[in-house]
């Protein structure tokens, strides 16, 4: 009986609790804050600085969120710095797209038209990012002195116009996030301490 006890000592393990630094998300939001109480009087490269900042919470955000969720529904015991480093290695938009089609969630008849809008969020993602592409992968910035050349697709972005458009986009894309969250049929973790961890957008107001 001593030794039946030994062992279910050994193979137990305690229960992990998950410590991640949002210090980047933090420190982005603080960013598009700040500059967005400027809005009168902001310049193209403020612009550039928020669409990046705006991206980079989105991202981060994202992928917190869907790490928490899976790391606190499965059952195996496994060290979950290994699914961790593997969950890292899919992007952010394939991780959502994922929770779209392979959670099991728990939609009301009248809700389901609402599901089928909010689908569209892999689109907006999708249109979302291509802002941070042109900015981060090294398009250029600029136009040319001659009658005949327009200004580089980079150029087009860094407008108020847009950056209001990424704006609208960002908060649509976290508001059909946290209708799929609130909706799911089963899961260990607590929904309202995640909306308002990594979905709030009061940052932008």
């Amino acid at each position: 009986m001593k030794k039946e006890q030994d062992k279910k000592t050994i193979v137990e393990k305690p229960m992990s609790i998950i410590a991640e630094s949002i210090y980047l998300i933090e420190s982005n939001k603080k960013r598009c804050e700040k500059i967005i109480t400027k809005e009168s009087d902001i310049c193209p490269n403020s612009i550039a600085d928020f669409l990046i900042s705006l991206h980079l919470v989105l991202e981060l955000s994202l992928n917190a969120l869907l790490r928490e969720i899976i790391l606190n529904s499965l059952q195996k015991r496994i060290d979950k710095s290994k699914i961790v480093n593997n969950l890292d290695r899919i992007s952010f938009i394939e991780k959502i797209i994922l929770f779209i089609y392979m959670e099991k969630y728990n939609f009301e008849s009248d809700e389901i038209l609402r599901a089928e809008k909010y689908h569209n969020i892999i689109g907006k993602i999708k249109n979302f990012s291509e802002t941070r592409n042109l900015l981060m992968h090294g398009s250029m910035i600029g136009s040319f002195l001659d009658d005949y050349s327009s200004p580089t697709r980079a150029v087009n972005v860094l407008t108020l116009k847009h950056m209001k458009q990424q704006i609208k986009d960002y908060k649509y894309i976290t508001e059909g996030v946290k209708f799929y969250l609130n909706h799911l049929k089963s899961s260990e973790v607590n929904k309202r301490e995640l909306i308002s961890k990594f979905l709030n957008t009061d940052f932008l107001s």
